[in-house]
């Protein structure tokens, strides 16, 4: 009896302590899955933006029908490099005294949606998807996939501390060879909402009943140039205003 004691206490002596180890992975792992916010990347870590000019001369001979086409697992059958396809909600509605609005909503992952700003898209980049396209102006709310990039810039008429401008991207099917990128602000608002739900885990996000951001894949690309991205005239002052609520 006293002899079995013995061997059960110099086993227990000689095990490995598991729970320290554990706790020393966990801590190891945390390290090495350290998160940063999308928006805090590093000018070093982005890729150079691709200029629109080229990434319009590389669809240009798509299709409407061709841009929208997905294979059997819902995979995009064209790949647009540094753009992450989205559903995109556009709608035209009529106020009582007869005057027309136009809104589009771009659904970047589960809660997150960028509503483009009334400069971005108005009623002429409506009428223009009307005319290129398969839809009726009859059409109260139209639904199709888009192609999205996030961009990161410098400017002198930018107020950030560091002249920095953030901004996104929408590149709209069309039929005509002359294909469509919109560009508008981010939001104070939305660049906290976008940094939150970069740096969760995918477990988290399931806990929460949310999209895993960091698995849709965004890029954030560094333009160098503003030229390369086709810059409203009015982009700074909306981004400007939103530059106490980041």
């Amino acid at each position: 009896m006293s002899n079995k004691t013995n061997a059960n206490t110099n086993n227990t002596e000689n095990k490995p302590n598991t729970e320290n180890k554990s706790a020393e992975n966990a801590e190891n792992k945390e390290i090495k899955t350290e998160r940063i916010e999308f928006f805090s990347q590093e000018d070093t870590k982005l890729e150079k933006l691709i200029p629109n000019k080229d990434i319009l001369e590389k669809v240009k001979d798509y299709s409407f029908d061709d841009l929208i086409a997905i294979n059997d697992d819902r995979s995009m059958k064209i790949k647009v490099e540094q753009f992450i396809p989205c559903m995109c909600t556009i709608t035209k509605s009529v106020t009582k005294t007869k005057n027309i609005f136009y809104s589009m909503e771009v659904q970047l992952s589960t809660p997150l949606k960028h509503k483009m700003s009334s400069e971005a898209f108005n009623e002429n980049t409506y009428n223009r998807l009307i005319l290129d396209c398969g839809f009726s102006s009859e059409e109260a709310i139209i639904t199709f996939p888009v192609r999205v990039r996030f961009v990161k810039g410098y400017s002198e008429d930018s107020l950030s501390d560091d002249k920095s401008y953030y901004a996104i991207q929408v590149l709209i099917p069309c039929n005509s060879s002359r294909k469509l990128i919109i560009f508008d602000y981010i939001s104070g608002g939305e660049k906290i909402l976008i940094d939150l739900a970069s740096v969760k885990t995918r477990e988290e996000c399931e806990k929460k009943k949310i999209s895993y951001f960091s698995g849709r894949g965004f890029k954030l690309c560094l333009a160098d140039q503003e030229n390369s991205v086709n810059m409203p005239k009015n982009f700074f002052e909306s981004y400007n205003s939103e530059i106490g609520n980041q």
